[in-house]
């Protein structure tokens, strides 16, 4: 299904940096031009040289980079969203520790009563999670929780501890794991 994709103009734009200001206390001028997707109200960015293109004599479904979803009057950013602007906010951005973090990208809703609820936002609204320099995505708040909206498809299943890796290309390894040759006879003698 094609969706039908509409380049802001300038009022509509400023709507925009609006909506960024209020929630998110941005205030930087990206030099990007904003598309909407009219049916699932999706906010892309993309540079000015596109602008003159005709888009009527194509079938696009999206284009440029996703930035975030326009829902009951807010905006709701992506993890690419929040990495693009997040450093700039000076509203709604929360700091989480390492585990915390752990149990963002694994898909899981955060207690809001175990963070540091002196940078809360009210519920209801959208905030950007961020550990360290690294901006993990938009959250909205719902009552004592923090509700995540990282798609399915970008959870992270496994989680590293601190432990030392083995460098890629290391000698060592498993007595478990049979080598190349330990594998062409397990091979030969099942035939």
């Amino acid at each position: 299904m094609v969706q039908q994709l509409k380049i802001l103009n300038s009022k509509e734009t400023k709507e925009i940096r609006e909506l960024l200001l209020q929630q998110y206390g941005y205030e930087d001028k990206m030099d990007v031009v904003f598309m909407l997707s009219e049916k699932k109200q999706r906010i892309y960015l993309f540079t000015r040289d596109l602008v003159d293109f005709d888009l009527s004599r194509l079938r696009v479904d999206s284009m440029g980079l996703y930035f975030g979803t326009l829902f009951e009057g807010k905006i709701r950013l992506t993890i690419e969203g929040t990495q693009m602007i997040g450093s700039q906010c000076t509203k709604n951005v929360l700091e989480i520790s390492k585990r915390e973090m752990q149990v963002w990208l694994q898909g899981e809703k955060l207690e809001l009563s175990k963070l540091d609820t002196s940078q809360a936002a009210e519920s209801g609204e959208y905030v950007i999670l961020r550990h360290g320099l690294d901006y993990l995505g938009c959250g909205k708040i719902g009552g004592n929780l923090i509700l995540n909206y990282i798609p399915k498809t970008r959870y992270i299943s496994a989680i590293f501890d601190d432990a030392p890796d083995t460098p890629i290309g290391s000698s060592e390894r498993s007595d478990d794991v049979p080598n190349a040759a330990e594998w062409q006879d397990a091979e030969s003698r099942t035939e």
